[in-house]
């Protein structure tokens, strides 16, 4: 393994939910807040919101998410973890607010990673090491989710495409080439502002290809 000291550590989506990757990484920092995926109604959220709440039954574990969904996540999760479940608010403004001691608002964007996991992972900490970013390639943009090829709890992924028609009918090569330029001007941004940013697995993203460095 590769040791890298004194760290603090994030995942979001539906890694909360991967038991085996919670027990090697031992996350203190947790992050998600899609509409469809997390606070839907198909099994598939159903099974997330389930899951999240084992993961914060530990209690050094914290939640971030969009300020709006901290009461409906506070009320599928028991009673004490609540005050672990923080919502930071955001706005349509035009640059990115990496220091959230100065303001707790981010910057709004279509992706949980520029809106809400690098600017808290910025204002904690000016080293910071992205880890199973990977992303897809530009030939596949049109296939959401296409590239997560493991469990990611695909065999429920179909029944959020049936309940929530219109979440998928949205033009997603579009979307990717909006999420790779926000994250090419967050990056840019940090680095600017002092921060220090390693990519440790290979990646899709162009913003995140260059800045790869092997384990």
């Amino acid at each position: 393994g590769v040791d890298l000291g004194d760290t603090v550590r994030a995942v979001c989506n539906s890694t909360i939910c991967d038991d085996e990757a919670l027990n090697f990484l031992q996350p203190e920092l947790l992050f998600c807040g899609d509409p469809v995926q997390h606070c839907g109604v198909s099994r598939y959220a159903g099974q997330f919101r389930k899951d999240l709440a084992a993961a914060l039954s530990n209690s050094d574990r914290v939640l971030f998410t969009q300020l709006g969904y901290v009461p409906y996540f506070k009320s599928v999760t028991p009673e004490d973890c609540h005050d672990r479940i923080i919502g930071i608010g955001n706005d349509r403004r035009p640059d990115f607010n990496l220091d959230l001691r100065s303001e707790f608002l981010t910057a709004a964007t279509a992706n949980i990673f520029t809106m809400l996991v690098l600017p808290v992972a910025c204002t904690v900490s000016t080293d910071i090491q992205v880890f199973g970013c990977d992303g897809m390639s530009f030939s596949e943009s049109t296939k959401p989710w296409s590239h997560a090829k493991e469990d990611d709890y695909m065999g429920r992924m179909s029944v959020t495409h049936r309940v929530h028609k219109g979440f998928w009918q949205r033009n997603y090569e579009e979307e990717y080439w909006s999420y790779c330029r926000d994250l090419s001007e967050l990056l840019n941004h940090a680095e600017q502002h002092g921060c220090n940013i390693q990519v440790r697995t290979p990646s899709f993203v162009p913003a995140l290809a260059k800045r790869f460095v092997s384990l």
